[in-house]
């Protein structure tokens, strides 16, 4: 495992990781935590994550004025998983700087790792396909979600790469990407899963000199959160902690 202090060699875990997956995307987050979404790590049951789920399509439309349409279940779970709900979905970015940010904005004691999956190389193993998947493709893994009763189709007990649908602005800023997940096994706990997964450590030490120099290459909050809440939080601990 290669160990992450500085940008420089950021952008070498970057080059390693393009050259032997290609396609690479990115999630920073703490070492302990598992690579899987967080409608399994929360322990919620199928009913409440249905249950969840079409609540927030009832009640989501005088809140957001572009809402997905009703049969569009690849819209809105991505627009779920962007406002916090907990769903089968795990967040990655293309970008491997936002990535890293997310790993060491919380300047805490725990250490972090930027994870670099190898997107195409996933759905080669999981799929037999060396492509991402549009969600009409599989639009059934995405329909679970909102069915009461759950699926027992061993065809949906796999991990997915999928192309992204952009619902709100958040996605764009942030470059989002994701997999779908139709088992409580973390990624780096599925078979063959070295040959299209790798974590680069980043030690808690490294953690704010990483921070500031992101900021300064204008990775931040009110960018990657573009509402006037995230803007004033940002600038009150930027001015505060940068300069």
């Amino acid at each position: 495992m290669d160990t992450i202090y500085t940008i420089g060699e950021l952008l070498s875990a970057v080059q390693t990781s393009i050259g032997k997956f290609g396609r690479t995307w990115w999630r920073g987050q703490p070492t302990n935590k598992p690579l899987a979404p967080r409608v399994y790590r929360d322990g919620a049951t199928h009913r409440m994550e249905w249950l969840r789920g079409t609540q927030f399509k009832q009640k989501a439309a005088p809140r957001y004025g572009a809402v997905p349409l009703e049969e569009d279940s690849a819209g809105w779970l991505f627009l779920m998983q962007h406002y916090g709900l907990p769903t089968r979905l795990l967040d990655w970015t293309e970008s491997p700087l936002i990535a890293t940010y997310f790993a060491v904005r919380d300047n805490d004691e725990h250490d972090a790792c930027l994870w670099a999956l190898g997107a195409e190389g996933l759905n080669a193993d999981q799929y037999g396909q060396p492509e991402l998947i549009h969600p009409t493709k599989i639009k059934t893994w995405f329909d679970a979600a909102f069915l009461q009763a759950e699926s027992t189709s061993p065809g949906l007990k796999r991990v997915l790469s999928v192309l992204t649908t952009e619902t709100n602005v958040r996605m764009l800023q942030q470059q989002s990407a994701f997999t779908i997940h139709g088992t409580a096994t973390p990624i780096e706990k599925l078979d063959n899963s070295s040959q299209y997964l790798a974590c680069f450590h980043i030690p808690a030490a490294a953690k704010r000199e990483l921070w500031k120099a992101l900021v300064n290459l204008g990775i931040r909050d009110s960018t990657l959160f573009p509402d006037l809440d995230h803007l004033a939080v940002d600038l009150c601990e930027t001015i505060g902690r940068v300069s």
